[in-house]
């Protein structure tokens, strides 16, 4: 496999762990568990983007793109925490 490929899956299989946990777990504290989570996959993301750009690493490109989807799907899975309730 592609190295990119297996950034981009992991950060998604951490994205999907973190909304199945906070899914089925604390009550009415989902959505911001879910919010301070998907923060931190982002802003993770960025640091480790920025470590590579600093570098001139082709690797830093697909961080940043990384932290764009998940900024759109993370935080999207948040109001569908609450509307699938």
């Amino acid at each position: 496999m592609n190295e990119k490929t297996i950034i981009l899956l992991s950060n998604f299989i951490v994205l999907l762990i973190i909304t199945i946990y906070t899914r089925y777990g604390h009550g009415h504290l989902d959505i911001i568990l879910n919010a301070f989570g998907v923060a931190i996959l982002i802003a993770t993301n960025l640091v480790i983007a920025l470590f590579f750009y600093i570098n001139n690493n082709e690797l830093a490109k697909t961080f940043f793109l990384n932290s764009g989807i998940t900024l759109l799907i993370g935080f999207s899975s948040c109001f569908a925490i609450e509307y699938l309730r």
